[in-house]
């Protein structure tokens, strides 16, 4: 059938052949059809301005040849995000990608198991998810980064104060610690007190990796430890009117060059560029520029070349400079480069895997290429027009180059001569068929009465909460279901039941993560200490130390009975409140003579204050204590108590006890001068005390200072009494009684 030029749209509609149709995907013409139009935007605007055929001619051959240089004559497009992406990475076997945006998901996409028809994530993650009984919140992704040398996990990091560990597969290992806001000292917290900017990875170790902070804080954590940083690094800020503080903005962590180790490189929002010892001391900064760009910009892209001699920055002041680590004070060169961090802070720069070139986007949508050597760019390709682009990667085993673009699209531009899987991996397989099954709204119930010999329920639900038997839910429990467990359509019942219970109380595993220790209550104390106990000729490891230093126990020996009596009633006056009853006094020394002995008194003071009530001191106080010195002297009276007039009308008892110690010929006494001030009937029953008598006094004591007769100065312990008590009297004082317990009065 002929068809002539005004037939085109009837020749396209109708079959070329018929019957059975080859299977096989042509490789080739799906990889062409992704080629895109134009690779170089400078070199077609000077083909555009010059009419000379020859001119024409040498420029087809250079873009030719900058095909053949870059991986961009070819791409590949991938839109799952609804706003801008801002973050791009992949594990470094090429086969995972995942991408950030500002709508607060991650997207995850399986490279190798992507066909042409089936572009899209097989999951979305949300960082945020909590319990149904929390409140919900979002916050845009700064930066997704996979370890260098494991693709494992790769780390999050949002616009909050706590980065976030997941897996390969997106779930949830660890969520990092927040620090304390109200502290000042940023040295005393354990995490980040404020909104999180960057993020890097160790070169070489896989389980150390960086962050730097709005807090003016650069902290250097451990995958395995999330209750507390290794390290804090606080940077202080020089600029006038900054209080010492500052925003960080971005930070790379890279190898050092000449053999080092490592160096860590971070920019701040008041303009300067800092640089540390990858494994410290971090006290002091390695190098610092103060005014590596204008004050008060952000600085959004950071990046370390893989040799660890040069240092790119992309500043919010539309400037591009790259820096030498060896001599770093001023920048080797620098170009002028439109900044859109005021709008996108996670704009990035980097450099290619051989540090040949480096790449970033722009603010009109396109993707540039730059020499090191001269900052000058080598070529400009139109990725977005009309839409920034944001964030860009190079991975260096697919040699393909990945975009975000403010309009939620992420692209692949590769070179089928250069570039390996990623991108031809997915263009070299047949388009998928797409079934009916693959969407649950257009999937019709074939028991929506329950015919099939299931309990029906009106509500929709089953018996147990879940979905009903035979249902679509019930046969894909986890379509229509987002990571969390949330219902994307609240018309389908996929939400369990939770009680109210669940709601408010945060659940075992949550509390086990949280709060360290909490598993102890589940654990037997006994058990948990004897497993720390050393086995028959082992060592002690944790008390070992002591051993050597533990004294021995000595008893002490008493002479007689009287003196361990003694030395009872000590520890039981020590341990209790002693309430001295003047009225118990007053009456024992009218019943009993002044003259005989006071036994038959002493007893019946002490049975009257055992009756009496005892005196408590409050269990807490709106006052502060002062500060008082306390002595208990229990020792033998030494004089009679004495009466001396102090001042007036005022007296007081003085008398002296004497403590002894020692055994045999080695027994000493010493002597203790004691003052009371007691009045009325307590003052007669001390001064009838006799001479030998063992007494209780617990005094205040203080320590005065005096000028003797020859001038020089004397220091004098001085015991007030506040309560006294008769433990013994003298044996020899010990009055007579009859039969009936009265006292026998003195003949004659």
């Amino acid at each position: 059938m002929d068809f002539s030029a005004d037939d085109e749209a009837l020749k396209q509609y109708m079959p070329s052949q018929f019957g059975k149709k080859d299977g096989s995907v042509n490789v080739e013409a799906q990889i062409e059809r992704a080629r895109r139009k134009v690779v170089d935007a400078r070199k077609l605007e000077n083909k555009d301005a010059g009419p000379d055929d020859e001119k024409d001619s040498d420029d087809d051959s250079d873009m030719s040849d900058e095909e053949d240089e870059f991986p961009v004559s070819h791409e590949l497009i991938i839109k799952t995000h609804d706003r801008a992406v801002t973050t791009i990475a992949l594990d470094p076997s090429g086969t995972r990608l995942t991408t950030g945006s500002n709508d607060c998901t991650l997207k995850l996409h399986d490279l190798s198991a992507l066909t042409p028809s089936t572009i899209r994530a097989f999951k979305t993650v949300d960082p945020f998810a909590t319990k149904a009984s929390q409140a919900a919140e979002s916050h845009s992704i700064h930066q997704i980064l996979y370890g260098p040398h494991s693709g494992g996990q790769f780390l999050c990091i949002s616009a909050t104060s706590q980065a976030r560990l997941f897996s390969r597969d997106g779930d949830l290992i660890s969520e990092f610690v927040k620090g304390d806001m109200y502290l000042r000292d940023k040295h005393n917290t354990k995490g980040h007190t404020s909104e999180i900017t960057s993020g890097a990875w160790h070169p070489t170790n896989r389980d150390r990796f960086v962050t730097a902070g709005t807090d003016s804080t650069v902290r250097i954590w451990n995958v395995n430890k999330r209750m507390k940083q290794e390290e804090v690094i606080v940077h202080k800020s020089r600029a006038a009117g900054s209080a010492g503080m500052t925003r960080m903005t971005a930070i790379a962590w890279g190898a050092a060059a000449e053999g080092a180790s490592s160096m860590l490189v971070s920019a701040a929002l008041d303009g300067s560029l800092v640089m540390w010892g990858g494994e410290g001391p971090y006290h002091r900064p390695t190098a610092e520029i103060k005014e590596a760009h204008a004050r008060d910009t952000w600085t959004s892209g950071l990046d370390i070349s893989a040799d660890g001699r040069l240092v790119i920055t992309r500043g919010g002041d539309d400037t591009i400079k790259l820096w030498d680590t060896r001599k770093f004070k001023t920048p080797l060169n620098t170009t002028s480069h439109p900044s859109t961090s005021s709008q996108y802070p996670t704009s990035n720069i980097k450099f290619a895997p051989d540090t040949r070139s480096i790449i970033t986007g722009s603010e009109t949508g396109h993707l540039h290429i730059f020499n090191p050597a001269t900052l000058r760019p080598e070529l400009v390709t139109p990725v977005t027009p009309g839409s920034p682009l944001i964030t860009v990667n190079w991975h260096p085993k697919l040699n393909q180059i990945f975009t975000g673009s403010a309009n939620g699209q992420t692209t692949i531009l590769f070179n089928p001569k250069l570039s390996n899987a990623g991108a031809l991996t997915i263009l070299s397989k047949a388009p998928k068929k797409r079934h009916l099954d693959d969407d649950p709204s257009f999937t019709v119930d074939m028991d929506p009465l329950g015919m099939a010999g299931e309990a029906h329920d009106p509500s929709g639900k089953a018996s147990g909460g879940g979905a009903h038997p035979g249902s679509f839910a019930a046969r894909h429990p986890t379509v229509g279901l987002t990571v969390s467990g949330k219902s994307r359509d609240p018309r389908r019942p996929h939400i369990p039941a939770t009680t109210p219970f669940a709601k408010s109380t945060p659940d075992q595993k949550y509390v086990m993560e949280q709060i360290e220790g909490s598993d102890m209550r589940d654990e037997d104390p006994r058990e948990a200490l004897l497993k720390y106990a050393p086995k028959e000729g082992e060592k002690n490891v944790f008390t070992g130390a002591w051993d050597k230093t533990q004294p021995k126990g000595i008893y002490k020996e008493y002479d007689s009975d009287e003196e361990r009596d003694s030395a009872w009633f000590a520890k039981a006056y020590t341990h209790t409140i002693t309430y001295q009853s003047p009225i118990s006094s007053f009456l024992a020394s009218r019943i009993y003579p002044l003259n005989s002995d006071r036994k038959s008194a002493n007893m019946f003071a002490q049975s009257f204050r055992a009756a009496a009530p005892r005196v408590f001191t409050r269990s807490f106080s709106s006052t502060p204590r002062s500060q008082v010195a306390r002595m208990t002297v229990i020792g033998r009276l030494g004089v009679a108590p004495e009466e001396v007039t102090v001042s007036g009308d005022r007296t007081l008892v003085r008398y002296v006890v004497g403590t002894s110690y020692g055994k045999g010929e080695d027994k000493k006494t010493s002597w203790f001068r004691i003052a009371s001030f007691v009045q009325g009937a307590q003052k007669d029953f001390l001064m009838n005390v006799p001479k030998g008598s063992l007494l209780y006094v617990d005094a205040d004591a203080r320590m005065e200072t005096y000028l003797d007769g020859e001038g020089n100065k004397r220091s004098n312990l001085s015991l007030v009494a506040r309560n006294f008590d008769v433990l013994s009297r003298p044996r020899n004082e010990e009055p007579e009684v009859n039969d009936e317990g009265l006292i026998q009065e003195a003949s004659g």
